[in-house]
């Protein structure tokens, strides 16, 4: 069944799966993305867009990193592939993809291509400034440190009113 088909139940139940089963290129290139490593980015692996699933996406470049095997050098599989492509541009998403003999075999050039991209991508968001999206832990991280402060200076404030100072 294609992915045009799949609900969208199935479709986050595919793209679960295909996070467990990465593929040796796109294991070296998601320790390149993750942790904010590319420019500061926060990349999402095997993520549904659609009817598809991205091998990897960032929200705030509506941008898709893609890593194709062999199977992608088919008549049938160039012409998915552009359908795919399509599909992500008419909704405003730039794909970007490499070979993963290129990935295996270059990755430092893969690395400065992708820094490329960014800059590019970044140039047009925002005047060239990105205000990065936050994981779910690192908003928590955030907010239970600005809680600790908020009680350190209401502390402080207490201190100085009591004994007079201002």
């Amino acid at each position: 069944m294609g992915p045009e088909r799949l609900v969208a139940g199935e479709l986050l139940a595919r793209a679960r799966s295909l996070r467990g089963d990465q593929s040796k290129p796109e294991s070296v290139l998601w320790a390149v993305l993750r942790d904010r490593r590319l420019r500061g980015l926060k990349f999402r692996r095997q993520h549904p867009i659609g009817p598809y699933v991205a091998d990897f996406y960032c929200a705030e470049l509506q941008w898709v990193i893609e890593v194709d095997g062999g199977q992608h050098n088919t008549e049938l599989a160039r012409a998915y592939d552009a359908r795919r492509s399509a599909y992500l541009a008419t909704r405003g998403v730039t794909v970007t993809r490499f070979w993963s003999d290129e990935v295996m075999s270059q990755i430092d050039g893969v690395v400065l291509r992708l820094a490329d991209v960014a800059a590019t991508l970044s140039a047009g968001v925002r005047g060239g400034t990105l205000t990065p999206a936050l994981s779910q832990r690192e908003r928590e991280k955030n907010g239970r440190a600005l809680s600790q402060r908020q009680r350190e200076d209401s502390g402080e404030n207490r201190c100085q009113s009591e004994n007079g100072e201002e």
